[in-house]
Formats: structure tokens, sequence, C-alpha cells
């Protein structure tokens, strides 16, 4: 039996990929004028500051080849967004830490995100909102990818 015989699960992919894209676009202006950051940039911080502390880490949770990932951590830390620190269980690795100009950035664009999506999504009633928040939650936790 088809468990998705009910929906599109194609039509429900572009659905959620096309609401990202258009959130995302919405987002970047305001990033980039206000604080010369690439949303990617600041989806970098907030994963180190959530503990993903490794190039290879911040390069799977954005989705990025590593090359392009290691240009953006040095961009970030040419900034002084980030700093590289020694593993302490391996010279030949680091653990990426953000700055406090890092960590007070990252604080700035999150509030600019939130301003802007609020703008975004004001027109829905909030119930919706939090209808679709949690038909989302209950589907990454039943795929696993709650702490992704």
């Amino acid at each position: 039996m088809d468990v998705l015989s009910d929906i599109d699960s194609l039509a429900f992919m572009r659905r959620v990929g096309r609401l990202y894209r258009h959130l995302h676009v919405a987002l970047q202006p305001r990033l980039e004028q206000t604080l010369g950051l690439h949303p990617k940039e600041v989806q970098a911080l907030s994963a180190v500051a959530l503990g993903q502390d490794s190039p290879s880490a911040i390069s799977a949770r954005l989705g990025s080849p590593p090359p392009s990932t290691s240009r953006l951590i040095d961009r970030l830390v040419e900034a002084n967004l980030l700093e590289r620190h020694g593993h302490p269980d391996d010279l030949r690795r680091f653990r990426l830490v953000l700055t406090e100009r890092g960590a007070h950035t990252l604080e700035e664009a999150r509030a600019l995100a939130r301003t802007r999506l609020n703008e975004l999504l004001g027109g829905v009633p909030t119930e919706e909102l939090a209808d679709a928040d949690r038909a989302l939650a209950r589907l990454e936790t039943r795929l696993g990818w709650e702490n992704d």
C-alpha cells in the first residue's frame, strides 16, 4: 500500500521547498544590507552556536560542498565573527568558536529575521501558523530529523 496515496508527495516537497525559497529570498536583502551577510553565513554562525564546531558539520548542515564551506568559514574568520581553535585531540583539526562580535551579529541577524518574518506572516492567523508549526515538528520527529 502506498503510504502517501492521499497526497502527491512530490507536490508536497515542492510546496515546502517553494515556501523555504520565498522566505529565504525575502530575508536575504535585509541581512545583506544591514549586516553584510548572506543567509548561509548566518546559518553557519547559528550552527557553531548550536555546537556544530567543525567544517564538516557545517558543510553537512548547509548542504554545501567542503570547498565552498571552507571559503565561507574563511570569510567569517576574516570578519572576526568566528575563530579557529586547535582541536584538543588532533592537532591537524580545529574547532570553530563564535567570537563576541559573532555572537552579537548572530543575535542581530535573528532579530532581523524575526521582524521580517512577522511582516511577511502577519496576515496569516496565528492558529494556522501554530497548526503548521506543530505539523512540521511532528513530521521532523517521525523522520528523525528534529535535531538536525
